[in-house]
């Protein structure tokens, strides 16, 4: 289940799963009853901390893209302390989707690059 209806992480994930054949249902606001529906969640709209450790029940791989700054920290869309006692699994903000987003950037800058000198 996608939460959101960014142009930047959802809509491509979106379609990146569907055609890998995976199900998938997008919402474009997170609501509490998501987390026990799905076994995969990528949230990237709500607020700041609006998933919690208490909201979530059996194993689930939790995906966090949002993206919140407040005095001086960064924070995601879940709770990363009450969250890190349950099953399953959470990519966080700050540290999980962050990394992997620069390294794909970086890598596409590359390709571009040799593209345009004709070396590929």
């Amino acid at each position: 289940m996608l939460a959101g209806d960014s142009f930047d992480v959802i809509v491509p994930l979106a379609i990146i799963l569907l055609k890998r054949g995976c199900p998938v249902s997008i919402y474009p606001h997170y609501q509490e009853d998501l987390v026990n529906r799905a076994d995969i969640l990528v949230v990237e709209k709500g607020g700041r901390e609006i998933i919690k450790g208490s909201d979530i029940t059996g194993s689930l791989l939790i995906i966090d893209a949002g993206f919140y700054w407040d005095a001086g920290h960064s924070y995601g869309n879940v709770q990363r302390d009450s969250v890190e006692s349950n099953e399953g699994y959470l990519l966080p903000v700050p540290g999980g989707l962050g990394p992997v987003l620069i390294a794909k950037l970086c890598e596409n800058l590359s390709r571009a690059g040799r593209i345009n000198r004709g070396i590929i």
